[in-house]
């Protein structure tokens, strides 16, 4: 079992006065025990954003899961991007950067500096205005967005650790009263960024530069852009989490999302909550030629029972249009836990092919890829079959959506769905107009602002 399907099944993963405690109190306890290590104010903020707490979660998922503390790692992750990523001892990806030499790391670093020359100029241009919008905000290229502020000012940092400061760290997470498992698996995967770097980050010169009073992020791009995460470090700006998936707002019980939410001044979540904007994940298309093919694109979360009754579907509608020029096929989510069960089936499918598909079927309504197909005014159905999500929790605007797309016969019974899909794969070989439910649909989600113009009113 990967550690991503560990988080899913995690006891940490809903909301509850227990889990919020004990997630508070280990942060308390970081907070002061690097304090400490540091020898700065124990009242200074050393974290932005909750970012400690989203840590700690992915170490308290490890530490129940194996029940013994993590290893020392042959090289120290540079950002908790890359501490969460040593938790997963099947990762290879948990290096931090070069080990060459200074000698032979200089030359590459003038050749890098003169490479990023007109880049580093762009973005502390961008420092210099009110609205700071960092690349895990929006995804889809803007040449507004901001790239990662690390690569760009501080990839020349050394990536060795320091044995006599880890030890010190250690031994004050023990005095505030972790338990061993924990503070051994805290100085094991702790960050560069945030020990042996500190000061660097803390006094960088773009601090000077920089008059930035709302940041636009994810708690992920905190997470694995240290420098972003020093720059927001300041009681006087605003910082607000973009969502960056499509469970938010669906699964309001996920301790995660409390995380995110409460670690700024606002989440801001794609069609819903206070400030709703259309999704920031994915760029608008031109599909030139479509796919005659139906793809049913499966959750994590699908149960044998559950994609069984999707081959067997799929199956049904292949002998069913077996003269149409149409086909269908089954993806599994690349992280499902049943992959060697049903090994003829396709796992992953890229966003360039999902895209060109004719029609997609969807078995919940959490799935990110189905804002790709309402951002490019594609059609997509949706199964409401053993779905995941708990409808009596839902806000009021998240519910009226569910509402709306079971109103436009969009989200469906599994008694519903096959119907459906032949009216629509009739309609597309008739080359009738588009379904007046998408038209519907699209009119409904341009009525929101995107994320810079939702900034501009909030300015």
């Amino acid at each position: 079992m990967s550690f991503q399907q560990l988080c899913e099944s995690s006891p940490y993963n809903f909301i509850s006065s227990s889990n919020i405690k004990l997630i508070a109190s280990l942060s308390l306890s970081l907070q002061s025990a690097l304090a400490s290590t540091l020898s700065i104010q124990s009242s200074y903020s050393v974290f932005t954003g909750n970012e400690e707490k989203c840590y700690l979660w992915y170490l308290l998922t490890y530490v129940e899961s194996c029940q013994s503390c993590l290893p020392e790692p042959r090289a120290y992750p540079s950002n908790f991007s890359l501490s969460i990523a040593s938790l997963d001892l099947e990762s290879t990806s948990t290096s931090t950067s070069s080990s060459l030499s200074f000698k032979r790391r200089l030359p590459l670093f003038f050749k890098r500096f003169l490479l990023h020359l007109p880049d580093k100029l762009f973005h502390i241009h961008k420092l210099r205005k009110f609205n700071l919008f960092h690349y895990s905000s929006h995804l889809s290229g803007s040449s507004k967005v901001c790239r990662n502020f690390t690569y760009l000012f501080a990839s020349h940092l050394s990536d060795r650790h320091s044995p006599r400061l880890r030890s010190i760290f250690l031994n004050n997470l023990l005095s505030y009263g972790l338990s061993p498992i924990i503070a051994h698996s805290i100085v094991n995967s702790f960050p560069l960024s945030h020990l042996e770097h500190y000061f660097y980050f803390s006094s960088h010169y773009l601090h000077k530069t920089c008059h930035v009073s709302s940041y636009f992020a994810s708690i992920y791009g905190i997470l694995e852009d240290p420098l972003l995460s020093y720059l927001a470090r300041n009681s006087s700006v605003s910082l607000y989490y973009v969502a960056h998936g499509g469970g938010y707002g669906l699964h309001p019980n996920l301790l995660l999302h409390y995380i995110e939410s409460t670690g700024c001044s606002e989440l801001i979540l794609w069609c819903f909550g206070r400030f709703p904007i259309r999704q920031t994940r994915f760029p608008k298309k031109i599909i030139k030629h479509k796919v005659p093919i139906i793809a049913f694109v499966l959750s994590v979360g699908a149960n044998p029972q559950c994609i069984s009754y999707f081959t067997r579907l799929s199956h049904q509608i292949n002998y069913m249009l077996r003269n149409s020029g149409f086909t269908s096929k089954v993806f599994l989510h690349p992280n499902s836990l049943h992959i060697n069960e049903f090994i003829h089936l396709d796992v992953g499918v890229s966003h360039k092919l999902h895209s060109s598909y004719s029609l997609v079927v969807y078995d919940n309504i959490g799935h990110t890829l189905m804002w790709d197909r309402i951002e490019n005014n594609l059609a997509f159905l949706i199964v409401d079959y053993d779905h995941p999500i708990d409808y009596d929790l839902l806000d009021k605007d998240v519910m009226n959506f569910v509402k709306f797309l079971s109103g436009l016969k969009i989200l469906l019974g599994s008694d519903q769905v096959l119907g459906e899909i032949l009216y629509l794969i009739h309609s597309m070989i008739e080359l009738e107009p588009f379904p007046e439910r998408y038209v519907r649909l699209n009119a409904w989600y341009q009525s929101f602002p995107d994320l810079f113009e939702l900034a501009s009113s909030l300015a």
